[in-house]
């Protein structure tokens, strides 16, 4: 979770360097990525209805860069059109009133011609905002609500290099949380797992690997009406679905292949 550097008068400023760095992806090899903050995937940013957020994007890139918060309502002049870019060594203020309901929202890069090389070698992060509907609601909180995305890759397996190509169906390794061997250790409770597709042509289906149930709470527009039990959630290119899962169902040391 990114942390604001002001909370003055009701809104919360928040600072944003896009920058190439070199990560450990693979092991033994190091990967170039275009990212916010230095980081892959880009910071969370937690947001509260009726209390808007700023953001200063400044591009430290060789490309020009636009950021998109999908699924917010936001004045035209703040929304990250393809046209209105950021260009390289240039910064932008970006507006977020923060006025509708609650949902899990991603931001990514929206530059014209660029955008989905942008995006395949790292832009893109999540905003989630809450409200006092969400909050009274008994559902996972704090270490209990994690954000899960997922997204494709192809490696140059001698360099570690992320390929890139339109249409490219040999992308045939997957990361989660920028990891390509994620392992996440649970409490034997209920967990919320915002899971956010970060691929931009591959379609994706989740279930669990014992063909449990997985519970809906919530998709791109915010909660449901009533939570729906379901043994698969099927993502599509930038897609969100949020889902809880409660481990306690599991003997204490379960480990899933």
């Amino acid at each position: 979770m990114l942390s604001p550097v002001s909370t003055a008068l009701g809104t919360d400023t928040y600072e944003m360097a896009m920058r190439t760095v070199t990560r450990s992806i693979l092991p033994g090899l190091q990967t170039e990525l275009r990212t916010y903050n230095s980081q892959f995937p880009g910071p969370a940013i937690k947001a509260r209805r009726g209390r808007p957020v700023v953001i200063r994007q400044r591009n430290e890139l060789m490309v020009d860069t636009s950021v998109h918060l999908h699924g917010a309502a936001v004045p035209p002049r703040h929304d990250g059109s393809p046209m209105d870019a950021i260009a390289p060594g240039a910064e932008r203020v970006y507006r977020y009133p923060n006025r509708q309901a609650h949902a899990s929202l991603r931001y990514h890069d929206h530059a014209h011609h660029v955008e989905s090389e942008n995006v395949y070698r790292g832009m893109h992060g999540s905003h989630l905002l809450t409200d006092d509907e969400e909050v009274a609601l008994p559902l996972p909180k704090g270490a209990y609500d994690v954000v899960i995305g997922i997204r494709d890759a192809r490696f140059d397996p001698a360099t570690g290099a992320l390929v890139y190509q339109m249409s490219d169906r040999a992308r045939s390794t997957l990361l989660v949380n920028g990891a390509p061997t994620p392992y996440f250790k649970v409490a034997a409770r209920s967990y919320r797992l915002r899971f956010a597709s970060h691929a931009n042509q591959r379609f994706l289906e989740l279930r669990l690997e014992d063909g449990g149930d997985l519970v809906q709470i919530a998709s791109d527009g915010g909660l449901l009406p009533r939570p729906h039990t379901t043994g698969s959630v099927c993502l599509t290119s930038g897609e969100r679905a949020d889902v809880v899962i409660d481990f306690s169902r599991y003997p204490v040391g379960t480990r899933s292949s």
